[in-house]
Protein backbone atom coordinates (compact mmCIF):
# COMPACT_ATOMS: atom_id res chain seq x y z
CA UNK A 1 0.00 0.00 0.00
CA UNK A 2 2.94 2.61 0.77
CA UNK A 3 4.39 1.58 -2.30
CA UNK A 4 1.63 2.21 -4.34
CA UNK A 5 1.22 5.35 -2.58
CA UNK A 6 4.63 6.45 -3.39
CA UNK A 7 4.40 5.51 -6.95
CA UNK A 8 1.10 7.41 -7.41
CA UNK A 9 2.90 10.95 -6.08
CA UNK A 10 5.97 10.62 -8.25
CA UNK A 11 3.22 9.94 -11.23
CA UNK A 12 1.05 12.92 -10.19
CA UNK A 13 5.06 14.94 -10.09
CA UNK A 14 6.12 13.79 -13.27
CA UNK A 15 2.46 14.77 -14.70
CA UNK A 16 2.86 18.17 -13.44
CA UNK A 17 6.16 18.72 -14.42
CA UNK A 18 5.42 17.45 -17.79
CA UNK A 19 2.61 20.33 -18.01
CA UNK A 20 4.76 23.52 -17.69
CA UNK A 21 5.58 25.56 -19.67
CA UNK A 22 8.92 24.03 -21.99
CA UNK A 23 10.69 27.74 -21.17
CA UNK A 24 10.04 26.93 -17.17
CA UNK A 25 11.33 23.47 -17.68
CA UNK A 26 15.04 24.25 -19.31
CA UNK A 27 15.17 26.70 -16.67
CA UNK A 28 14.81 23.97 -14.09
CA UNK A 29 17.07 22.13 -16.07
CA UNK A 30 19.68 24.59 -15.86
CA UNK A 31 18.95 24.50 -12.10
CA UNK A 32 19.45 21.00 -11.35
CA UNK A 33 21.61 19.98 -13.89
CA UNK A 34 24.26 23.43 -13.55
CA UNK A 35 24.48 23.36 -17.58
CA UNK A 36 21.61 24.46 -20.82
CA UNK A 37 19.33 21.10 -21.51
CA UNK A 38 20.13 19.01 -24.91
CA UNK A 39 19.32 21.59 -27.99
CA UNK A 40 16.01 19.74 -29.44
CA UNK A 41 14.83 18.21 -26.21
CA UNK A 42 11.10 17.49 -25.88
CA UNK A 43 9.17 18.43 -23.34
CA UNK A 44 8.86 14.61 -21.80
CA UNK A 45 12.80 14.15 -21.55
CA UNK A 46 13.14 17.66 -19.64
CA UNK A 47 10.33 16.63 -17.20
CA UNK A 48 11.25 13.24 -17.06
CA UNK A 49 14.82 13.95 -15.89
CA UNK A 50 13.85 16.94 -13.75
CA UNK A 51 11.52 15.04 -11.65
CA UNK A 52 14.13 12.12 -11.13
CA UNK A 53 16.54 14.59 -10.28
CA UNK A 54 13.60 16.03 -8.06
CA UNK A 55 12.94 12.26 -6.06
CA UNK A 56 16.94 11.79 -5.66
CA UNK A 57 17.20 14.95 -4.07
CA UNK A 58 13.72 14.25 -1.79
CA UNK A 59 15.20 10.72 -0.65
CA UNK A 60 18.77 12.34 0.40
CA UNK A 61 20.11 10.19 -2.76
CA UNK A 62 23.39 11.69 -3.79
CA UNK A 63 22.98 11.33 -7.93
CA UNK A 64 26.84 11.68 -8.37
CA UNK A 65 28.15 9.04 -6.42
CA UNK A 66 25.25 7.08 -7.59
CA UNK A 67 26.54 7.26 -11.41
CA UNK A 68 30.03 6.67 -10.58
CA UNK A 69 28.76 3.73 -8.59
CA UNK A 70 27.45 2.47 -11.71
CA UNK A 71 30.06 3.32 -13.99
CA UNK A 72 32.53 1.42 -11.71
CA UNK A 73 29.91 -1.56 -11.72
CA UNK A 74 29.45 -1.10 -15.46
CA UNK A 75 33.23 -1.71 -15.93
CA UNK A 76 33.30 -4.88 -13.66
CA UNK A 77 30.60 -6.19 -15.57
CA UNK A 78 32.41 -5.87 -18.86
CA UNK A 79 35.78 -7.07 -17.54
CA UNK A 80 33.73 -10.32 -16.75
CA UNK A 81 34.73 -9.61 -12.86
CA UNK A 82 31.99 -9.75 -10.01
CA UNK A 83 29.99 -6.53 -9.06
CA UNK A 84 30.11 -5.62 -5.94
CA UNK A 85 26.90 -4.25 -3.91
CA UNK A 86 27.80 -1.32 -1.73
CA UNK A 87 25.49 -0.55 1.03
CA UNK A 88 23.56 2.56 0.64
CA UNK A 89 21.30 3.74 2.97
CA UNK A 90 19.30 7.14 4.22
CA UNK A 91 20.89 8.91 6.64
CA UNK A 92 19.30 8.82 10.05
CA UNK A 93 18.61 4.60 9.35
CA UNK A 94 19.58 2.77 12.89
CA UNK A 95 21.10 -0.27 13.05
CA UNK A 96 20.33 -2.06 16.03
CA UNK A 97 22.03 -5.47 17.16
CA UNK A 98 22.41 -7.51 20.63
CA UNK A 99 25.56 -8.28 21.72
CA UNK A 100 27.30 -10.13 24.50
CA UNK A 101 23.45 -8.82 26.69
CA UNK A 102 23.89 -5.84 25.33
CA UNK A 103 22.07 -3.64 22.96
CA UNK A 104 24.46 -1.67 20.48
CA UNK A 105 22.90 1.44 18.15
CA UNK A 106 24.38 2.77 15.21
CA UNK A 107 22.76 5.77 13.12
CA UNK A 108 23.43 6.21 9.33
CA UNK A 109 25.13 9.65 8.61
CA UNK A 110 26.01 10.50 5.28
CA UNK A 111 28.80 7.93 3.90
CA UNK A 112 29.50 7.35 7.55
CA UNK A 113 28.24 5.50 10.29
CA UNK A 114 28.17 6.80 14.10
CA UNK A 115 28.78 4.84 17.51
CA UNK A 116 29.03 5.94 20.59
CA UNK A 117 29.56 9.58 19.44
CA UNK A 118 32.32 8.30 17.08
CA UNK A 119 32.42 8.52 13.11
CA UNK A 120 33.12 5.15 11.56
CA UNK A 121 33.66 4.47 7.64
CA UNK A 122 31.71 0.88 7.54
CA UNK A 123 29.60 -1.27 9.53
CA UNK A 124 32.43 -3.83 9.63
CA UNK A 125 34.63 -1.76 11.36
CA UNK A 126 31.64 -0.97 13.98
CA UNK A 127 31.30 -4.94 14.25
CA UNK A 128 35.00 -5.66 14.82
CA UNK A 129 35.22 -2.52 17.59
CA UNK A 130 32.11 -4.53 18.97
CA UNK A 131 33.35 -7.85 18.93
CA UNK A 132 36.88 -7.48 18.84
CA UNK A 133 37.44 -9.73 15.68
CA UNK A 134 36.32 -8.97 11.81
CA UNK A 135 33.21 -9.71 10.68
CA UNK A 136 31.19 -8.42 7.67
CA UNK A 137 29.09 -5.12 9.14
CA UNK A 138 25.85 -6.25 6.53
CA UNK A 139 25.74 -9.94 8.32
CA UNK A 140 26.70 -8.65 11.52
CA UNK A 141 23.84 -6.20 11.70
CA UNK A 142 21.41 -8.41 9.77
CA UNK A 143 21.47 -5.97 6.59
CA UNK A 144 19.71 -7.81 3.65
CA UNK A 145 20.62 -6.86 0.31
Amino acid sequence: MVKDNMENQENTLIRKQAEQELSVLKTEWQRYFKMPPPTKSSREFLSKNISWQKQAEEHGINLNKFYKMMDAALSQYELGKKVKHELVVKSGTRFIRQWQWKTHEVEAAGAAFIYNGENYKSLSAIARKITGTQWNGKLFFGVKK
